[in-house]
Parts: C-alpha cells; sequence; structure tokens
C-alpha cells in the first residue's frame, strides 16, 4: 500500500523536486501517515484533561477499570448510562498501557485518527483512483479540526473512525460485489451504534441515496447482501442495549425519551438548543475547519472542470454517482445536526470524511491540470500539522479554568495540610477531571444546602474543603459562619472555602 503512485496515471516528479515532493510522489501512503502520526502523537498528554467532557469520560473509563465494570460504566458509584461502553473501553485500554494519565486517556484517540487517515486514503482510491485516494488523505490528515479533534477526549474521533470505515467497505461492495465486504459494512455501523449510539446510522444515509444511482450504472451490489450486512449491525449493535434494558427496565424510557427525544427534540440536555445555533456552531466549522483546502480549492476553482451547463443534471455528471455519495453524506448528516436541539461542533467530525473526498479532488485537478504545483500544497500540509503540533503544546503551558491538571496542583497545598479531608464543589455538577487527578470522590453541593452539608461533614471530625468559583462567594457568604471558614484564593476563577473540624480549630482541647 505504500508503493509508489502508478506512473501510468500520474506525470513523473521533475527531476529538480524537493524532497516533499520525492517522500509523496514514491510513497504517499506512507508520508500521510507519518505526517498524521506526528501531527497526533506530539504533545498529545501534554495538557492536562479540560473539564467537563474529557474529565467525565477519563473518570468514567478509571472508575469502571477499576470495578470491572467496563460492560455497564459506572461514575461515583452509579451505573452511568449517556453512551454505550466503546469509548470508555478504549480511553481504559490506553490508560491500561502508558497509565492513569492525559497519555493513557488521549492515546485511543491517535490510533482512531491515524486510521481513519488510512481509510481516507483507500476510499479515496476506490471512490476516484489511487493517486487521488492520496490528496484526500493529505486533507483529511492536515485539517486543524480534524488533527485538532484528536486531542479531545469524547466519542466524535471513535465515531468517524467507524463512519469512515462503513464509508469504506460499502465502496468495497460496490466495486468487488463480495459478501464480506457488506458484512464488514454492517459490522462498522455496529461499532459506531457501540460508541454513540443511534448516530451511527447516518452513515447509511449516503449508502441509500447512492444505491439507486449504482443499480441504474449496473454497479450496486445484491441487495441481499445489504440484508445481511443488517444481520450483522443488529447482532453487533443492538444487543448490549437490550441486555441492559432487561437488566434495568427504567433504561428504556431514558435512553428514548432522555437521550433520544428529549436530547434532539426538546433541548434538554442545554447543548445549544437555540434555532440560530447552527449558524454559530457549526458555521466556524464549515468555514475554516477544513483550512487551508477549502480557500485553496476555490481560489484556484478556474482550474477544475466543473459540469458547466449541467449542475441541475447531476445525472449527467462525471461520476455522477460518487458525487452524489458526498453530497450526501455532508449535507444529510449535516440537516440532521442542525435539526437537533442539541449541538457541539465536534457532531461535524465525521462529515470531513467526505469532504476530504471532495477537496482530495480538487487538489489532484489542480495539480494535474497545472494550475497548482505539487510543493504548494505539500508544505501547507506540513504547516498545519506544525500549526496543530504548536497550538498542543501551548495549550499544555498556557493557564486555562478548564485543565483539571493545574487546579489539581493549585489545591495540593491544602488538601496535603488537612489529610482528613471532604473535598466539596459549590455547583450543580461534579468536577470529574479533578477527581481523575486528586483520586477523591467530589461532591457536589448547591448554594442553599451547602451549610447543611458542611455542618454534618464537620460533625464527622473531617475538614471541610468546599471548592467554589470566584463569581459565586457572594451567594455563598450569607448561607455560611464567617466565624468558622477560611477563605484561599486558588486561581483567578476558582476559590477554596475551608471549614476546619472543630476539635482543630479549637486546638484540639
Amino acid at each position: 500500500m505504500t508503493e509508489a503512485l502508478d506512473t501510468d496515471s500520474a506525470p513523473r516528479a521533475p527531476r529538480q523536486a524537493g524532497g516533499l515532493e520525492r517522500c509523496f510522489v514514491r510513497r504517499p501512503l506512507l508520508f500521510v501517515l507519518v505526517l498524521a502520526g506526528l501531527s497526533t502523537l506530539l504533545f498529545q498528554g501534554s495538557r492536562g484533561l479540560y473539564e467537563s467532557t474529557e474529565g467525565r469520560y477519563a473518570e468514567c473509563a478509571r472508575q469502571s477499570a477499576a470495578a470491572g465494570a467496563l460492560w455497564a460504566p459506572v461514575l461515583n458509584g452509579k451505573p452511568h448510562w449517556t453512551k454505550p461502553p466503546v469509548t470508555y473501553m478504549a480511553t481504559a485500554a490506553g490508560m491500561a498501557v502508558l497509565g492513569e494519565n492525559a497519555w493513557g486517556a488521549r492515546i485511543g484517540l491517535s490510533a482512531a485518527f491515524v486510521l481513519t487517515v488510512l481509510i481516507v486514503f483507500r476510499l479515496g482510491t476506490l471512490v476516484w483512483d489511487r493517486r487521488t485516494g492520496a490528496w484526500c488523505a493529505l486533507v483529511y490528515a492536515a485539517s486543524p479540526f480534524t488533527a485538532g479533534a484528536s486531542n479531545a477526549l469524547s466519542t466524535d474521533t471513535y465515531l468517524a473512525l467507524w463512519m469512515a470505515a462503513a464509508a469504506l467497505f460499502f465502496w468495497y461492495s460496490v466495486r468487488g460485489k463480495r459478501l464480506w465486504s457488506a458484512l464488514a459494512l454492517g459490522a462498522a455501523v455496529g461499532a459506531g451504534f457501540m460508541t454513540k449510539g443511534p448516530v451511527a446510522l447516518l452513515a447509511l444515509i449516503a449508502v441509500a441515496a447512492t444505491y439507486v444511482p449504482l443499480r441504474r450504472r449496473g454497479e450496486a451490489f445484491p441487495v441481499w447482501h445489504l440484508l445481511a450486512g443488517a444481520l450483522v449491525f443488529a447482532a453487533l449493535g443492538l444487543p448490549w442495549f437490550i441486555v441492559k434494558m432487561v437488566q434495568h427496565p427504567e433504561l428504556r424510557d431514558y435512553w428514548i425519551l432522555h437521550e433520544t427525544i428529549g436530547r434532539n427534540l426538546y433541548g434538554e440536555f442545554d447543548r445549544n438548543p437555540e434555532l440560530y445555533k447552527p449558524l454559530t456552531v457549526y458555521g466556524p466549522v464549515l468555514l475554516f475547519g477544513a483550512l487551508p483546502w477549502t480557500a485553496l480549492v476555490l481560489l484556484r476553482r478556474r482550474g477544475i472542470p466543473w459540469p458547466a451547463g449541467q449542475w441541475l443534471r447531476v445525472t449527467r455528471w462525471p461520476h455522477a454517482a460518487e458525487w452524489l455519495f458526498i453530497v450526501s453524506g455532508i449535507l444529510g448528516p449535516l440537516a440532521v445536526f442542525s435539526l437537533s436541539t442539541s449541538r457541539l461542533a465536534l457532531y461535524l467530525l465525521p462529515l470531513f470524511v467526505p469532504a476530504s473526498l471532495a477537496l482530495g479532488k480538487g487538489l489532484d485537478h489542480l495539480v494535474e491540470n497545472g494550475a497548482l504545483g505539487r510543493r504548494a500544497p505539500l508544505r501547507l500540509a506540513v504547516a498545519v500539522a506544525l500549526a496543530v503540533v504548536a497550538a498542543k503544546g501551548v495549550a499544555a503551558r498556557v493557564e486555562s479554568p478548564h485543565d483539571m491538571r493545574q487546579l489539581s496542583a493549585k489545591l495540593a497545598p491544602a488538601l496535603a495540610e488537612f489529610p482528613e479531608h471532604d473535598l466539596l464543589v459549590l455547583g450543580e455538577d461534579e468536577l470529574y477531571g479533578l477527581q481523575f487527578y486528586t483520586g477523591e470522590r467530589m461532591r457536589a453541593l448547591r448554594v442553599e444546602e451547602a451549610q447543611d452539608a458542611v455542618k454534618e461533614g464537620r460533625n464527622t471530625g473531617r475538614a471541610q474543603l468546599v471548592l467554589v468559583k470566584t463569581r459565586l462567594l457572594e451567594k455563598l457568604a450569607p448561607h455560611m459562619d464567617t466565624r468558622v471558614y477560611e477563605t484561599r484564593q486558588v486561581t483567578d476563577r476558582w476559590a477554596l472555602i475551608i471549614f476546619e473540624a472543630p476539635e482543630a480549630k479549637n486546638g484540639g482541647t
């Protein structure tokens, strides 16, 4: 797979070609994999886990692994059913190898990112040709959004891997008509279902949109192959949900009424449910996520043989079915994500797979038509990779209110000063990332219950350390007896309220 590009389909590189060009022409796959590997691995664990998403996934994986409950994730002693177990398993596996730290928690993301780049290479080869596949993989490997996402612990990088694999096996089925590829398609969608639930089914939008045109062209694989793939999906993706609903009947209502209907129709989890949010959440990702490639293709668009005069006659386009697969693979999921009342930027990550197929084809046209030299995009790719690495290095050193490793280090002196203590946080949510670094279970308190909770804790003879955002201190004061606590500023955003145990306060008398 790493042999030189076919000289029948690509002109020889000029003798004066630089090192980047020679490497890319001779070993295109190796080139993009090394580029992707370096951009995702360098400084991958140098930044602490951010609250809340990264901290929650890492701490849930750590606790579940410790309890031997990765098939039924737990968090702070309670079942945690918000997502299926694959992401927790991958995170726990990384920590088993590299330790319970940010490197271990994120290393699975690096593997998933590099594998996705490999899949995009093969996918571009099947959809277009091998030469174009190299450009498609380069676009995915060196886009700031895709490379940057591999440094953010969540389900999305893993889901992008499975959705890319589903697309790959679909085109294997189209080109080869083999049953195994249809079965692998079902397995990929099933793995995505076990990673993030029903959203993995969005991979089938492009499959459904493209199947009929391919059939008219005489290239579709038998329908019974699809049915066999559906059985594999059902066997892999559904049993965990069915078993857990049988064991815990309340999960049926939770998954259907809350995680599916409430999240996507009623904004139940407050993930940017406002009507204008698709513009502010998804707009920047679409505009800037694949830079510089979108800008390069648009600025040099005259060098691309567009289907002049046939824009509305899609069936007459060259490679009409292939373009329909790409367009439906972008616009279909984008429409679903925009209509949903749960919107986060990383949701769009799987869309960058078909987008890379389009941009890679554009780059190939530009290079082969002489509108763009090969050296320029290769240098841009290296520049993007260096920028991503530099951004990760800077993020590791710049103080951030979201970095729980930094907060843990600032809290360490107080925690050491009071060996017998309870660590509390004033707010609606526990700081799971802080738990990950301190190894202590935290309890979240509402302002109105803080005084009673602290009094109860002090009666056990343990100091009560209450972490509170600085802006909430004024809200806290009316509920606390100022004679029995001390306030310490931890960071610009966080303060620590210390309630010593009565014995310590009285000098042990």
